[in-house]
């Protein structure tokens, strides 16, 4: 499900107010960085 907010947020279509948590914590780092969380 992170793959899923990280597309919609690098393609504008929303933003990190837009993602619930725990995700938006997540996506608060760079963008491109691999978590390791398996969503790759």
């Amino acid at each position: 499900m992170l793959t899923y907010y990280r597309y919609k947020l690098e393609k504008g279509m929303m933003t990190l107010a837009d993602v619930p948590e725990p995700y938006r914590t997540q996506l608060q780092g760079p963008l491109n960085t691999d978590q390791g969380d398996g969503e790759e």
